[in-house]
């Protein structure tokens, strides 16, 4: 079911716009600084088998965000919100009770 949905999602793109999504990932510029500038609480999320943007990616972006907190989705990859919907909000309730005052 669930590759289902991505599939659909995928195909309702034009390959112009894919095109561009993959020219955008492969020219994306350095982000680091603009990480260090943030000065918002901040929840850096991922799926631990993530092959776009794996685990230790994300690491590194929370380490660079003073103050973020890293949540790590088991069995889940790229896409969080669509394999594992409960678990994501849970992290986000968590952060949510401990970040927003």
């Amino acid at each position: 079911h669930l590759i289902e949905r991505i599939v659909s999602m995928l195909a309702r793109r034009t390959p112009l716009h894919q095109e561009k999504q993959v020219k955008a990932l492969l020219d994306r510029p350095d982000a680091s600084d603009v990480l260090r500038g943030v000065r918002c609480p901040t929840l850096v999320l991922c799926g631990r088998e993530d092959r776009n943007s794996d685990v230790v990616h994300h690491e590194m972006m929370a380490a660079l965000v003073p103050g973020a907190r890293l949540a790590v989705i088991e069995q889940c990859g790229h896409m969080c919100t669509m394999e594992q919907p409960a678990q994501v909000t849970e992290q986000l309730r968590k952060w949510l009770a401990t970040s927003i005052r």
